[in-house]
């Protein structure tokens, strides 16, 4: 499922993608493709994207998609943390927050190499305490990309992403 929010995209993943491999090649194929438009756009048109991945049950009805799966990626998302860290930070492309269950799936899966660069963090937000897991990437970041290929991860059907 994927919808279109205005300022943002929400994409919803078969149950049956492994969460790991989603997290891994999403990050990676995110920084690429800024990396690559930031080192040719002038200042006024570069860009830094957040992304947010969550995991969970989510209902789809008429009205559209819905469930606290939903709501915690948004929440993640808004994260005054991972807006100040990219406000302070003009070399970074890409700021990607996850919960502590995908940061744990991509150690799992992959061993902590994948998950070496992130930080935990934690926030408060409406009425939600949170935890979670960032990391910021960077025109200089080339390891991301590189570690994801090395894990073989991402190389397979880009489409599904």
């Amino acid at each position: 499922h994927h919808d279109d929010r205005g300022d943002g995209v929400l994409v919803i993943v078969p149950p049956s993608t492994p969460t790991s491999t989603v997290a891994v090649a999403l990050h990676a194929h995110l920084a690429a493709g800024l990396r690559r438009h930031n080192r040719q756009a002038s200042a006024a048109t570069h860009i830094q994207l957040r992304a947010a991945l969550e995991v969970g049950p989510v209902v789809s009805d008429p009205e559209g998609v819905s469930g606290n799966a939903i709501i915690r990626a948004a929440r993640l998302l808004d994260s005054p943390v991972l807006r100040r860290q990219l406000a302070e930070n003009e070399a970074a492309d890409l700021g990607f927050i996850v919960s502590p269950y995908v940061y744990d799936a991509m150690a799992d899966e992959f061993g902590h190499g994948a998950a070496v660069d992130y930080r935990q963090v934690r926030f408060k937000l409406k009425e939600s305490r949170m935890t979670a897991w960032m990391r910021l990437a960077g025109a200089n970041d080339l390891s991301t990309y590189a570690r994801a290929l090395a894990l073989g991860v991402g190389t397979e059907r880009k489409s599904t992403l």
